[in-house]
C-alpha cells in the first residue's frame, strides 16, 4: 500500500513539475531574446535623439516666427511711411 501511495505522491509531483515546466516555457518563449532587445534599445536610441532634433527644430521654428511677425509688424510701418512720402511727391507733381 505505501509503494502504491508513494507512486501516485510521485506521479503528482510529475504532473505539478511537468505544467510548471510548460509554464516556464511559455513564459520563456514570450520574452525577447538578447539580440531583440540590443535592437529595441538602439531604436530607441534613435527615436529619442529625433525626439531632441524636432522639438530644437519646433523651438526654432517658433522663435523665428515671432521674429517674423515683429518684423513683419515693422515693415508695415515703414511701408505706411513710404505711402505718405510717395503720396505727398504726387501732390507736389500735380500742383
Amino acid at each position: 500500500m505505501s509503494l502504491q501511495n508513494q507512486l501516485k505522491e510521485s506521479n503528482s509531483k510529475i504532473d505539478a513539475l511537468l505544467s510548471e515546466k510548460l509554464n516556464l516555457q511559455k513564459d520563456l518563449e514570450s520574452r525577447p531574446t538578447q539580440h531583440e532587445l540590443r535592437l529595441y534599445k538602439q531604436q530607441v536610441k534613435k527615436l529619442e535623439k529625433a525626439l531632441k532634433k524636432n522639438i530644437k527644430l519646433q523651438e526654432l521654428i517658433s522663435h523665428t516666427k515671432t521674429e517674423d511677425t515683429e518684423k513683419k509688424d515693422e515693415p508695415s510701418k515703414e511701408n505706411h511711411q513710404q505711402v505718405l512720402v510717395d503720396q505727398r511727391y504726387f501732390q507736389v507733381l500735380n500742383s
